[in-house]
């Protein structure tokens, strides 16, 4: 009698191989999607906390009258990122932040800080935002229909 000489995988062997990569899937892409979202809440505090420290050493420069700092353009001297439309500052009389709101597009992300201790901004400043649309955007997007 003859022997026969098989080479390959059975259907079974290969089933058992895509049942395990997709048990390895299922434990690793929510892992791998909550990393992405913690670095990219990182990234939108990180330039919120720039922007802040901008509008602090704003109000320090405009001692004698520093409401001139809720003006994105006046902070554009202090701030060398974008500052992304519906990011706005306001800024009571005697120079204390009231109210800060950050947009960062990239991430999504949008930072709100309603009072400024001083000190840097934590987890529960920020809230998951979609991005604000540009003006270009919302341009390109008219043109395209």
């Amino acid at each position: 009698m003859k022997k026969l000489n098989r080479k390959g995988f059975t259907l079974i062997e290969l089933l058992a191989v895509i049942v395990i990569l997709a048990l390895i899937l299922t434990l690793a892409v929510p892992a791998v999607l909550n990393i992405i979202s913690d670095s990219n809440k990182d990234t939108a505090k990180i330039a919120a906390e720039s922007y802040l420290n901008s509008v602090r050493m704003c109000i320090s420069a405009e001692a004698e009258n520093p409401t001139t700092c809720a003006n994105n353009d006046t902070i554009k001297k202090y701030y060398d990122g974008t500052i992304e439309n519906g990011t706005s500052v306001t800024i009571d009389g005697e120079g204390k932040i009231t109210n800060l709101v950050f947009v960062h597009k990239k991430t999504g992300y949008t930072v709100s800080v309603t009072s400024d201790s001083g000190g840097s901004i934590t987890n529960e400043d920020i809230d998951a935002a979609t991005p604000v649309k540009t003006t270009e955007e919302t341009t390109e997007e008219t043109t395209e229909e």
